[in-house]
């Protein structure tokens, strides 16, 4: 006998057989059972067959009894619940050791889709009862607590699961090393081996092709074995199928439902609108066969042959193709919702516009295969491989393509929204308008693809590698692409809000006009990134590498750069009011025209930076470094700079009103023409500095130093100077009217035609200062200290320089009326042509001054010292000289007229040639004085000492000599004419030779009296009425 075909497990079984070889039914003595056709206990014989005729057999209650046995053989119950229950404990004593836990989480997620040990897991969840509101490493799996209870569980399984969990099990395997993955792996295959028994087929038949299968030893050891088999040979059609080609002359519209067809060759046959639901075709021939909408329901074409068959409009819903061959299949508009076709090869397959609702194509091979509108929303596509395939506007909507390959194919508008797409690869791809939103692409790596204007908004790019992909005008809104790696990806006008590249890594890409707002760059690497004209409001950019990036015209109000480097990149023109770039790396990059208005960068580097024309006002950068950076023309209005380095910057024409520079160094700097009102420099360190037409009004240089610095017209108008140091600075025609300060230093400072008016420094220290032509108009220099200064022309008119030192100063041709130089040291000093007109220099010292043509006309000298000082030409009418000491003056045509010079001392002057009408000597002491051709007309010399004095033809006319010392003096030639208590003076061994005492009173007698003149009338002028004797 010969079989012909077999169904399953549950099907009657066919057979078509020979005559029996049996005894003569006419004997029934010979029949061996009794009441069986014609047998002993029967009246009637019947006719002996004549041919071959069809037997019916029903073993079914054998093929139970045969289960039950081969179960009870493989699997006996003391030893399926003791290794149950050991599996089961193994299991719940991982889930509950927090190692075990951790090892076993970091082994799912390391693991690719066709790892044993995640199929395993996917094994359980399928058999076991599941518990939505539960996650972790089981995936939401209800596990039963003891192994009577998981029993109860596995007895409910339908066929439908067991067969999905050996499908999951069956592929070649290995177990894992570590215990927690052995001990899922080992229940799995435990629970696996009590469902066989259960599920026995009723045959077993070999594949159409030689296939590999490895088998997994349930105890857990690493070892397996790998046995090759052969195809069998080709049968016959069975019963139901040749009826159907007896009474149609094909299989169109045959019914074969339930029908057993495994191993059955129909190549090349007709089977349109053929109903053969639940029917098997495993290891079928279905090569070329029209199946044009057919009805395959559930059935079951597991390594089935289809190379070529046409199934337009089929329906294979929930159907097993797993392993089939459908190279050049057509399945257009074909019904494919849960189909199974895992390591099936479907090259060049046509699956346009069909439905492959949660199919599951695992490891696949899908070569040039064409799913244009096709509907495979959340179809499995893990580890496929789809080499030139179109899937042009096709619905993978929550789809899964873990591991899967896509070279070279059509993914325009494609629709993977909700798609799992880790570890993808993409190559040579392109996806235009490709819907991806919330698709996983996590450690996807696609190369040369185009998914311009796709949507992605929400999805998972997290470990990706994007090569040379074109994502211009893509939406990834909310995308997440941490630790992604992007080279040359185009991703210009792309909208991007609120994605995250933390920690990515992307080299020359361009997100160029694109919308960033609220994104995500943390420790990103994203050096040569074009940023053009992008909107990264909100961005969050710390501690990112964005190196020779372009930011131009990009608006970035709000961006956090805290910590980033953008070394040489280009930032002009870009818009980040109220930017945060602390601790940023800026060195080399150019800002030109940038707008970072109250912006945070404390502690930024801003070295060689360009900033021509930017707007920095309010920005708070604290400890920021600026060295060799180009501010030009940049507006800094209230910035906050403390402690900040401008270090050889070029400041020039920028805006610093009211900015905060406390403790800042800008040595070196040019400040030409920059804008510094009412900032605060103290402490600042300003050494060096080009200060051209620099405006410092008001502002605050307490203890700053601008040791040689330079310019022309600086202003420090009403500025505040305190412990200022301009050692050495050569600032021509500076501006420090109303200026004030203490302790402020001008040490060998050069500051010709300075305008100090008004000013008010206390202590200042000008040492060997250069303050020619200075303004010092009403400036208050108090106890400053000027020595060795060179104020030549200067105008210090009403200026209050009381106790200032100014020895060795250089005053010639100052201009110093009604000055108070009270208590002022000018020793040595030089005022040449100078004028102290109204001027007081009471106890002011002079000693050794040169004051040729000075000029001090109603000055006030009280107690002023002069000793050896140079009077020649010296203006000094109405000049109070009051207890002043003159000792060893000299100063040829001296102007002392009506000065006065009570107690005044002058011994040893020389006043040659002098002028002292009206002056007042009361109480004078001019002993040695010589006062040669001088004029005392109606001078005061009252008890005035001029012992020893020289008074050759000096005028003495209308003198008061009372009680005057005249003895020893020389007064040959000399004009007493009408002098006053001449005979009151002491004219003892005066020398009065050739004197005219007319009006005088004086006598010739008395003349020989005191004075060695010769008895001759014609030596002295007398009065003619007054006697000889």
């Amino acid at each position: 006998m010969q079989k012909l075909s077999s169904l399953g497990d549950a099907s009657s079984r066919l057979t078509l057989a020979k005559a029996p070889k049996k005894p003569e039914l006419h004997k029934p003595e010979t029949y061996p059972w009794t009441g069986a056709w014609g047998g002993p206990d029967r009246d009637w014989t019947p006719a002996p067959p004549s041919g071959p005729r069809l037997r019916i057999c029903r073993p079914r209650a054998a093929q139970r009894v045969a289960r039950i046995q081969n179960a009870e053989e493989v699997l006996h119950r003391p030893r399926l619940s003791r290794e149950l229950g050991e599996s089961l404990a193994d299991l719940w004593s991982v889930l509950q050791d927090s190692r075990g836990l951790r090892i076993l989480r970091s082994k799912l997620q390391t693991e690719p889709a066709a790892g044993i040990t995640r199929r395993a897991l996917r094994a359980l969840v399928v058999l076991l009862p599941s518990d939505g509101s539960k996650t972790g490493p089981l995936e939401r799996c209800r596990l039963p607590g003891d192994v009577d209870a998981l029993v109860h569980v596995l007895d409910e399984v339908s066929r439908k699961q067991f067969e999905e969990a050996r499908d999951l099990l069956r592929r070649p395997q290995s177990l894992e090393a570590d215990a927690p993955s052995a001990a899922i792996i080992k229940l799995a295959v435990q629970v696996l081996a009590y469902l066989t028994a259960r599920f026995v087929p009723l045959q077993a038949s070999p594949p159409v092709e030689p296939v590999e299968m490895t088998a997994l030893e349930d105890t857990g050891s690493s070892a397996a074995a790998t046995q090759k088999v052969l195809p069998s040979e080709p049968k016959q059609f069975p019963a139901e199928v040749q009826k159907q080609l007896l009474k149609n002359g094909s299989l169109r519209r045959a019914m074969l439902a339930d029908v057993c067809l495994d191993s059955i060759n129909f190549e090349g046959h007709n089977m349109q609108e053929a109903f053969m639901e639940n029917a098997s075709f495993r290891k079928a021939t279905l090569r070329r066969c029209r199946l044009d909408n057919a009805s395959l329901g559930k059935v079951n074409m597991t390594a089935c042959c289809l190379e070529g068959a046409n199934l337009c409009e089929a329906m294979l819903d929930a159907a097993q193709l797993g392993q089939a061959n459908a190279v050049d299949a057509n399945f257009t508009d074909a019904s494919l919702n849960g189909v199974s076709m895992r390591t099936s090869n479907l090259s060049r397959a046509n699956f346009q516009h069909a439905s492959l609702q949660r199919a599951v194509l695992a490891n696949s091979r899908l070569e040039g295969s064409n799913f244009e509108d096709a509907d495979m929303t959340g179809c499995i596509l893990d580890g496929a491989v789809l080499s030139k395939a179109n899937l042009l506007r096709a619905k993978l909507r929550s789809a899964s393509l873990r591991s899967t390959r896509l070279e070279e194919c059509n993914l325009d508008d494609v629709d993977l929204s909700a798609a799992d797409l880790h570890s993808i690869t993409l190559v040579d791809s392109h996806a235009l308008r490709a819907k991806l939103g919330k698709a996983s692409l996590m450690k996807a790596v696609i190369k040369n693809a185009v998914l311009a204007h796709s949507y992605a908004a929400e999805s998972n790019l997290c470990g990706a590698q994007l090569e040379a992909v074109d994502l211009t005008g893509a939406n990834l809104t909310r995308a997440l692409c941490r630790s992604s790696k992007l080279t040359n990806v185009s991703l210009a006008t792309a909208q991007l809000v609120g994605i995250s590249f933390d920690d990515a890594k992307v080299d020359s890409s361009s997100f160029a006009e694109t919308d960033l707002r609220q994104s995500s760059f943390e420790e990103a690497h994203l050096s040569g990134a074009a940023f053009h004209k992008s909107d990264l409001r909100g961005a969050l950019m710390t501690k990112s590498d964005l190196s020779q990036c372009d930011f131009s015209d990009a608006n970035a109000a709000g961006i956090g750069l805290q910590k980033a480097k953008l070394h040489n990149s280009n930032l002009a023109r870009l818009s980040a009011e109220g930017a945060a770039l602390d601790e940023a790396q800026l060195n080399g990059a150019n800002l030109e025209a940038v707008k970072l208005a109250a912006s945070s960068a404390k502690q930024t580097n801003f070295d060689h930076v360009c900033l021509r024309g930017a707007i920095l006002s309010g920005l708070a950068a604290g400890g920021s470094r600026w060295e060799a950076a180009d501010l030009s023309s940049a507006d800094l209005t209230g910035s906050s700079l403390s402690g900040a380095f401008f270090g050889k910057a070029l400041v020039k024409d920028v805006k610093l009103n009211g900015a905060d520079l406390t403790f800042a160094d800008m040595s070196g700097a040019v400040l030409d023409s920059a804008i510094l009102d009412s900032a605060d420099f103290s402490g600042a360190n300003l050494r060096d500095t080009h200060l051209d037409q620099t405006n410092f009004s008001r502002t605050c240089l307490k203890n700053a130093t601008l040791q040689n610095s330079t310019g022309v017209s600086p202003s420090f108008v009403n500025a505040c100077l305190d412990g200022t140091s301009f050692s050495c600075a050569f600032l021509r025609s500076a501006q420090l009217r109303e200026a004030r300060g203490q302790g402020t230093v001008l040490r060998r400072a050069r500051l010709p035609s300075a305008d100090l008016a008004q000013t008010c420094f206390r202590d200042l220290e000008a040492e060997a200062a250069e303050l020619e032509g200075a303004n010092l108009q009403q400036a208050s220099l108090a106890a400053a200290r000027l020595v060795a200064a060179k104020l030549s022309g200067a105008n210090m008119k009403g200026a209050q320089l009381q106790g200032a030192k100014m020895q060795k100063a250089n005053l010639a041709g100052v201009q110093s009326q009604e000055a108070n130089l009270q208590g002022v040291d000018l020793r040595e000093a030089c005022c040449e042509s100078a004028s102290f007109a109204n001027a007081t220099l009471r106890s002011a010292n002079l000693d050794c001054t040169k004051l040729v043509k000075a000029s001090f006309e109603g000055a006030e000298l009280t107690d002023a010292t002069l000793r050896a000082a140079n009077l020649a030409g010296v203006q000094f009418p109405r000049v109070i000289l009051t207890g002043a000491d003159l000792t060893d003056a000299a100063g040829l045509s001296c102007n002392l007229s009506g000065a006065n010079l009570r107690k005044a001392k002058l011994q040893g002057v020389q006043l040659q040639e002098a002028c002292l009408d009206g002056a007042d000597l009361l109480e004078a002491w001019a002993r040695s004085a010589d006062f040669s051709r001088s004029s005392f007309v109606r001078a005061r010399l009252v008890k005035t000492d001029l012992g020893q004095s020289v008074l050759l033809q000096a005028d003495l006319e209308g003198a008061d000599l009372l009680l005057t010392n005249l003895e020893g003096s020389n007064m040959e030639e000399v004009s007493l004419r009408d002098a006053c208590s001449v005979d009151e003076a002491k004219l003892q061994r005066a020398k009065l030779r050739f004197a005219d005492l007319r009006g005088s009173g004086l006598c010739f007698m008395d003349v020989t009296r005191y004075s060695n003149v010769r008895r001759d009338r014609e030596q002295v002028l007398l009065d003619a009425a007054l006697p000889l004797t």
